[in-house]
């Protein structure tokens, strides 16, 4: 009876221990992170080169670029990488592989997700700043 008792008092004092009059429940935020994915398709046609050309979309807090017709050799595997400082937005392809004496025509396409609403400005880039292969500005609703 009187370890029952005592058990009942420990748990009593630890439940008061854990309470305090001053503890306000706290808000979490969770600041939501920009994400960042791209695609690179197979080599489309080997036979005729076309220009290339840019579609970019917005929909909802997301960016979808699609690069058309990209001129590479067809050894090539093309990545991309992301960077943001504050409204300004950059995507780079790099490119890895060996060189083959062939050419290809690819297709990649980016996406950049959960972006603040607000105005942006988006530069593509071939591997280093001072390749710049498309500048724009898009409005995120």
């Amino acid at each position: 009876m009187k370890t029952k008792t005592l058990l009942v008092f420990l748990i009593f004092v630890a439940i008061l221990a854990g309470c305090s009059k001053n503890d306000a429940p706290t808000e979490s935020t969770t600041v939501p992170k920009t994400t960042f994915s791209y695609f690179q398709y197979s080599c489309s046609d080997k036979s005729s080169v076309k220009a290339d050309s840019f579609a970019i979309f917005v929909q909802a807090n997301d960016v979808i670029i699609w690069h058309y017709n990209l001129v590479a050799s067809c050894c090539d595997t093309i990545r991309g990488e992301f960077k943001q400082s504050a409204e300004t937005l950059k995507v780079y392809e790099k490119y890895d592989g060996i060189v083959c004496y062939c050419l290809c025509s690819f297709i990649l396409s980016y996406k950049i997700g959960d972006l603040k609403s607000g105005s942006y400005f988006l530069k593509i880039f071939k591997e280093t700043d001072s390749l710049l292969l498309k500048d724009t500005t898009i409005v995120i609703p």
